[in-house]
């Protein structure tokens, strides 16, 4: 099953008949599916008797769509372009088989509606991240403008070159921000595309943030927080070459810009959003969302830390 986007994917008993399964012969308790070599949790609409029958369903959640197979090629994992991109391909294979047992990985449903005990959360977590790929770069470069034969410091997809003096703004779309949280999060990574020392200053809304130096074809990774209430519906990311030495070619590229910020439960007429729920102690967490768009079908939460299907009220 070739997938190449993260998402809630649904196989239905007439597509496992058009793929030429005979599914009377199957117990829907024997079915895994793998991906990368691992097995994922699924869930099989009344699998529990033993039998497919026209209504059931497959239904299992993709994540990790990216260049994570990529990193075993670079000496540091510093060194990969973009942890996001694959350089091979886009798409993840994932395999349905079948066995004996039934006891595969299932996502567990919780069924708990009583929320009696239980305040509803202020906010979440959610990420926006911008992936940069306007050119593919051959890394290191030799005194004759050749790429190294090794896999090497920033190969892979990265953004436009940012040259001497230049500014760079990105823009990405943080709206709801919950200001009466925690601190927001960026993350960025940032590689040298020519011989000299490179100095990045990186601004949010013209907030200084960061000011680093790094040399030659180096890469460096910035993880840094800054305020929430910096946050706009559409926040600027600004990167700055800095760099005095006018006798230089003065040359960086950046392969991803990410926020991560606490945000309000009004999920803005989506019809799919991928959150996070701030640690604490408690075993359950009561949320209340606003201002989604279900496209008139049954709405589904995925705990995939808990490997959980929850029932929505």
């Amino acid at each position: 099953i070739p997938i190449n986007k993260q998402g809630v994917y649904r196989i239905s008993f007439q597509q496992l008949v058009s793929a030429g399964i005979n599914v009377t012969a199957i117990n829907p308790l024997n079915v895994q599916i793998f991906a990368k070599g691992k097995e994922l949790p699924i869930y099989i609409q009344g699998e529990n008797d033993g039998v497919f029958n026209p209504t059931d369903f497959i239904e299992f959640f993709v994540d990790n769509v990216n260049a994570d197979l990529d990193t075993k090629l670079f000496a540091n994992a510093i060194d990969q372009g973009n942890p996001y991109i694959s350089m091979f391909s886009d798409t993840i294979n994932y395999f349905l088989t079948w066995n004996n047992s039934a006891s595969n990985k299932r996502m567990e449903v919780e069924t708990d509606v009583n929320f009696t005990n239980y305040t509803p959360l202020n906010y979440c977590f959610y990420e926006v991240n911008i992936l940069h790929n306007n050119q593919f770069s051959s890394g290191v470069l030799t005194t004759f403008g050749s790429s190294v034969p090794e896999y090497s410091s920033g190969e892979g997809y990265i953004g436009a070159n940012i040259n001497y003096k230049q500014t760079r703004n990105y823009t990405l779309n943080t709206p709801f921000a919950y200001t009466n949280g925690p601190d927001a999060t960026i993350e960025t990574r940032m590689y040298g595309r020519s011989r000299n020392i490179h100095q990045t200053h990186l601004l949010i809304e013209n907030n200084l943030i960061n000011n680093t130096t790094f040399n030659r074809y180096g890469g460096v990774e910035i993880t840094k927080k800054f305020p929430t209430n910096l946050l706009k519906t559409n926040t600027i990311v600004t990167y700055i070459n800095q760099i005095t030495n006018s006798n230089i070619v003065d040359r960086t590229a950046v392969s991803y810009t990410k926020i991560t910020y606490p945000r309000t439960f009004n999920f803005g007429n989506q019809n799919e959003m991928w959150f996070q729920i701030p640690g604490n102690n408690s075993a359950k967490d009561f949320v209340v969302i606003e201002n989604f768009n279900p496209n008139n079908s049954s709405v589904r939460v995925y705990d995939l830390d808990a490997a959980k299907r929850i029932v929505v009220q």
